[in-house]
């Protein structure tokens, strides 16, 4: 039981860091502000295409600091490393519960400055 909740605080720690905060040395912000150039000013200069692609890609930008949207692919990459063992009901054991601590933690939190 005590294994589960240190699983479930790791995903909820590393989700939040990558989806909120500015991680070690600044590396998720960037990451994030990469992602935000790469989709706003990736490809062409006309505005149209430029306004469409920001549309079209609008569920990425949202999805980047989204710790909830992290949780889901930080926890199955933590699940196959902390599971005791690999059997497919034990990784599915840890994969959505570390995923569901973060989205239960995250929705009963107050919101954030931004």
């Amino acid at each position: 039981m005590t294994e589960m909740l240190w699983y479930c605080l790791v995903v909820a720690g590393v989700s939040v860091t990558i989806g909120q905060m500015h991680g070690p040395f600044g590396l998720c912000y960037d990451f994030r502000r990469w992602v935000e150039r790469k989709i706003q000013f990736g490809g062409s200069d006309n505005a149209v295409e430029r306004a469409k692609r920001i549309q079209q890609y609008e569920w990425i930008l949202v999805g980047v600091k989204c710790p909830i949207c992290w949780s889901f692919w930080v926890s199955l990459v933590a699940a196959v490393i902390w599971a005791p063992t690999l059997e497919w009901r034990v990784l599915l054991q840890y994969w959505l519960g570390g995923m569901g601590f973060v989205a239960v933690v995250m929705l009963l939190s107050p919101p954030s400055h931004e």
